[in-house]
């Protein structure tokens, strides 16, 4: 089993030089080169699946890109190509980010790299994924009902009172300033500043213990695939 901690360092390298360049046509999809399509027109899920080698686009979800009853709940990650795919994000977090990153000795990704409690130190940066939607009812926000919309202003600013509500009850502290955006619904941000305070309230609900880190004891997931910090367990095998 390659682990993916010791695959990414080689990603643009002699073995996988094209894994982060997208595929231009679907005969250019393969296992090591498996994000496509670099841009609309003419693409299909069925290329990605033909090209990659898997029966069907379940295969090419992650165990956490499906929720705790077992349904779907992410695009899968080769996807590029929609409004929920999050395939070039990525791209760009691995190649700009996390490859110079990791060349540091005070970096670590969870769960790759052990438990959270574990890995946390003094001086060190533990790098973990979160997903702000799953987020959305551990802190009982609206946004999530239907008929809100994180995208206009006004469901944001409801939505304000209870994310300051729950972030001091994990005693949070915000300033001034932060407390301005979150009550106006974040008018210059917008959907990307209110995602980013509800991933940071996630993290903080995990590290200070109101929330267990949820990632199965299951070897794919600890070397391969991944997990969202906080995220429920489902089903091992799904679709």
């Amino acid at each position: 089993m390659v682990r993916f901690i010791d695959a990414l360092a080689e990603f643009g390298g002699d073995d996988w030089p094209d894994m982060l360049n997208p595929a231009v046509a679907p005969e250019d999809v393969s296992p090591r080169r498996p994000f496509y399509p670099m841009r609309p027109g003419g693409a299909r899920q069925a290329h990605l699946v033909d090209g990659v080698g898997v029966p069907h686009m379940h295969a090419l979800r992650r165990r956490c890109d499906f929720d705790a009853d077992g349904k779907p709940a992410a695009t899968p990650l080769f996807w590029t190509l929609g409004a929920a795919q999050v395939g070039k994000a990525a791209i760009a977090f691995w190649r700009d980010v996390l490859q110079p990153a990791l060349q540091a000795d005070d970096v670590v990704v969870w769960p790759f790299q052990g438990d959270l409690a574990g890995m946390a130190a003094p001086g060190r940066v533990v790098v973990a994924e979160t997903y702000p939607a799953e987020a959305y009812g551990w802190f009982d926000l609206e946004i999530r009902l239907p008929g809100r919309s994180k995208r206009r202003r006004e469901d944001r600013a409801a939505d304000g009172p209870r994310l300051l509500a729950a972030g001091r009850a994990m005693d949070a502290e915000f300033d001034e300033a932060a407390v301005a955006d979150i009550v106006a619904g974040f008018p210059e941000g917008g959907d990307d500043a209110f995602d980013a305070t509800v991933g940071l309230l996630a993290m903080i609900a995990v590290v200070n213990g109101a929330r267990a880190e949820g990632v199965p004891d299951d070897p794919a997931v600890r070397s391969i695939e991944g997990w969202i910090l906080g995220r429920r367990a489902g089903p091992a095998r799904s679709g």
